[in-house]
């Protein structure tokens, strides 16, 4: 339970940006948040951030060795959630395209 908590949290982050992690159960009215603190003690999410660990680091490529992935601690998770989207929704035929998701 207490995982999802963690990640709703980090979703949460990716939404309402504040300049520091720890300004997420800050005290002053100016940057506080209320979702945080009420979810999930600073020290606990912080615990938990400093030993989540999805992949194995020892199975890690190296920079500049052939099959390096930047993205090896988390991509287990992006699969997952890749497909699972995938899974979930599949478009139809007719989708209109807004002019604001596209570079001018």
């Amino acid at each position: 339970m207490e995982i999802r908590k963690f990640l709703a949290i980090v979703v949460h982050m990716c939404v309402s940006v504040r300049p520091c992690i720890r300004e997420h159960w800050s005290k002053n009215t100016v940057v506080s948040c209320n979702f945080c603190p009420n979810i999930l003690s600073r020290d606990r999410f912080l615990s938990i951030l400093r030993n989540f660990h999805i992949s194995d680091n020892a199975l890690a490529k190296r920079k500049g060795e052939t099959g390096y992935d930047p993205l090896h601690k988390v991509t287990p998770l992006l699969d997952n959630v890749c497909a699972n989207f995938q899974h979930a929704y599949t478009p139809s035929q007719n989708i209109t395209m807004d002019e604001g998701m596209c570079k001018f």
